[in-house]
């Protein structure tokens, strides 16, 4: 298996790509990926990311035989108010949104 664990970007910089033993990608830092977790069945079921001032972090839950059953959303927005928490989830096809404002 070939597996690509370097790119160049449009600045001529290499990006270290992760990757697990079973050759799934686990981070990818130019898209701001830190973290890419995978369950039993190799798919995705949680990932972390930081885009400008939001921390985003997506967890996944799937039935035994793979069928996605939720997907949850919780973004960490940083500014000079304090932080603000989102948190949606999807489960079958209902959508629940709920906003936290810290200060």
């Amino acid at each position: 298996m070939i597996m690509l664990t370097t790119i160049q970007d449009m600045k001529e910089e290499e990006i270290q790509l992760g990757y697990d033993i079973k050759g799934n990608m686990t981070s990818m830092p130019d898209k701001g990926i830190s973290l890419i977790k995978y369950n039993y069945l190799n798919l995705p079921n949680q990932l972390q990311m930081q885009v400008s001032f939001e921390n985003v972090t997506i967890n996944t839950k799937y039935s035994a035989n793979g069928t996605k059953l939720r997907k949850e959303n919780i973004t960490v927005t940083s500014g000079f108010d304090g932080d603000t928490t989102h948190f949606e989830m999807i489960k079958m096809s209902i959508t629940y949104s709920i906003a936290i404002q810290k200060r």
